[in-house]
């Protein structure tokens, strides 16, 4: 009876990891290893061998950099996986919107380089460094190639899994063999850039290889523009996340900076635990309101439970390992680092109830127009706090800054959503 029970567990479980979302999901962990895991063992080794003003220019360049990303991929990453869900069985429509996003990727990376051009004439940092710029904007459009949006829509994560570990370990080894002191703080932008590249074209490949190439018009560049239009408005939680440590690198001296993104990174680590929960649960939420629209509310109140639950737990484990955290990642010169990491650990159950109540609800409801103008409210709020907190308290100001703007951007998705009987939280939408 002992065998039989424990045979019936293991079948049971074979089916459960069978099941695609319980895939995507695990997958999507995979990718989530590449972004966060292997940037935090390079931190401890970054952080000491820059030293805090070094480490501080190459995160404001960074920064900087996340700006461009923002302008490249434009909102594609759910306007698009919401499009390849569409048609994941129309070929022809998958190559039109392949092609259409390519194009508007090549027009928009052209402005990013004319941005980088004004940076570097009137930002002091980048006159003093422009090659750190340059590399900056390397990595921005090398990264923003990803056609990751394809794969997350049809459901089948795997190969980028693979191949984003791959490439980011053989990231971390350049850092190890290329970068030896604060002089060398470019390279580590040229080593992302450069991997990044090979991801996004190898990915590419495999996504024309099934669908057949078509070179971009002008009619699908534009149509992929004019969709994305309101979720890249959405892009504007940059202003209040990634792009922080170019607004405070605006106000503050670069060892400061260094403190703030120290804080951020554990913290963006933690966080990002969260992110493939979200990314597996968006194309499923809106393949139920197609298929199966009573279902789909009970679907994300699940959801909601799940990734509150798990933020918290995240959330106060930060809370009391700031201490030893920051002795390890950071290093002691880095301790002014802590009570901004204390502050941002809220950042963890705010941000999840802004995703669920945003990406997971409003998106795939068609309420773009709203989220969007939610995020870059929020993205305007942390401008106006930040040009005050940041200029007189540095980073601990930048920190408060930052959970200020999203705790009141989860606070009005969900009155908007209330308002509009579309109340996650509810057993029943009301008609």
């Amino acid at each position: 009876m002992e065998k039989t029970t424990e045979g019936i567990g293991v079948v049971k479980l074979r089916q459960f990891l069978k099941q695609n979302l319980v895939r995507n999901i695990l997958a999507l962990y995979g990718v989530q290893v590449g972004a966060y895991l292997f940037p935090l063992i390079s931190l401890p080794y970054l952080a000491r061998i820059l030293s805090p003003e070094g480490w501080g220019v190459v995160a404001f360049a960074q920064s900087f950099g996340q700006y461009l990303a923002l302008l490249v991929e434009y909102g594609f990453n759910l306007s698009a996986t919401r499009a390849v869900v569409q048609h994941r069985h129309d070929p022809q429509g998958l190559r039109k919107l392949l092609a259409g996003v390519l194009g508007a990727k090549l027009l928009l990376g052209l402005l990013a380089l004319g941005l980088t051009l004004l940076a570097i004439a009137v930002i002091p940092t980048f006159k003093m460094h422009p090659q750190i710029a340059w590399a900056a904007t390397f990595w921005a459009l090398a990264s923003s190639l990803s056609p990751l949006w394809y794969f997350q829509g049809l459901e089948r994560m795997a190969f980028v899994a693979t191949l984003d570990l791959l490439t980011r370990a053989l990231n971390l080894l350049g850092f190890l063999l290329f970068v030896k002191g604060p002089e060398d703080g470019w390279k580590v932008l040229v080593l992302m850039g450069g991997f990044a590249l090979l991801s996004s074209l190898t990915a590419l490949c495999l996504a024309y290889l099934e669908v057949g190439w078509a070179w971009p018009r002008w009619d699908w560049t534009r149509e992929a523009l004019r969709s994305g239009w309101h979720l890249f408005l959405s892009r504007g939680a940059i202003l209040y996340n990634a792009g922080n440590p170019f607004i405070l690198g605006l106000f503050a001296p670069p060892t400061f900076v260094a403190y703030y993104v120290g804080a951020e990174k554990i913290i963006r680590a933690f966080q990002g635990l969260l992110w493939p929960l979200i990314q597996a649960i968006y194309p499923r939420v809106n393949h139920l309101l197609v298929k199966d629209p009573k279902e789909a509310p009970v679907f994300i109140r699940k959801s909601l439970i799940l990734v509150v639950l798990a933020s918290l737990c995240l959330g106060g484990s930060i809370l009391g390992l700031a201490h030893p955290l920051v002795s390890l990642f950071l290093g002691q010169e880095y301790k002014p680092a802590i009570p901004a990491l204390q502050i941002l650990a809220f950042l963890i159950p705010i941000g999840a109830l802004s995703n669920v109540f945003g990406i997971l609800w409003m998106v795939p409801l068609g309420l773009d127009r709203y989220f969007g103008v939610m995020i870059l409210g929020g993205g305007l709020i942390n401008l106006l706090a930040a040009s005050f907190l940041a200029r007189f308290f540095y980073h601990i100001g930048m920190a408060w800054s930052a959970v200020i703007a999203e705790g009141l951007v989860a606070l009005g998705m969900y009155l908007l959503l209330w308002k509009k009987g579309l109340d996650p939280l509810a057993k029943r939408r009301k008609k």
